[in-house]
């Protein structure tokens, strides 16, 4: 279990970490974290957890405080997609604003539901939509953001021969499918 002082230092981390996928203005200015837009949000759903969790025995707290990280991470590679040319001799590389500030919120949901896995790639395909995805045991599940703004951002998900699409991206179900990528019963 960590101590109050450790519990800080992963959470200032995480503070220094979110805003590039959020998509605040937070920046290091003297040491010190500068506040943007959605900062509020960022530190009312920090404290809730570390709240929610200071009770709990054992590590269980760090290990749930991995979500935040991993959507830093993910809102990094997000923001990169945006520099990138706007195509190559495949076809479009960089994704919309609007695709990636959808991505961004939509992650940002589930890492406050404590359930969001590292990964295995953050990219854009031909189209220039964002496709997330994870592998796992034989599962495959993608979170995809189109390039075009009228078309909805879905999920694909396979199992040995059996896939499909699903176009419930709610939170429940969202956090429904990070279960399912680390093993628990498809979503209904």
């Amino acid at each position: 279990m960590t101590t109050g002082n450790e519990q800080q230092e992963i959470a200032r981390e995480a503070l220094r970490d979110i805003p590039a996928y959020v998509g605040s203005a937070i920046q290091q200015e003297d040491s010190e974290l500068t506040t943007g837009v959605d900062l509020g949000k960022v530190i009312a759903s920090v404290e809730r957890f570390w709240k929610e969790k200071s009770e709990e025995v054992g590590g269980q707290a760090d290990e749930d405080f991995e979500s935040f990280r991993t959507c830093g991470h993910i809102g990094r590679q997000l923001e990169q997609l945006l520099t990138e040319p706007e195509e190559d001799e495949f076809g479009m590389i960089r994704p919309t604003g609007s695709a990636v500030t959808q991505a961004k919120d939509r992650i940002f949901r589930i890492a406050e539901g404590r359930l969001l896995p590292v990964p295995e790639d953050v990219g854009t395909d031909r189209e220039g939509a964002i496709r997330i995805s994870w592998r796992n045991r034989g599962r495959f599940l993608e979170l995809v953001f189109p390039y075009e703004t009228d078309l909805r951002p879905y999920i694909y998900y396979s199992e040995g021969p059996l896939f499909d699409i699903s176009e419930d991206l709610a939170v429940h179900q969202l956090c429904g499918w990070m279960r399912w990528i680390e093993g628990a019963a498809r979503p209904e």
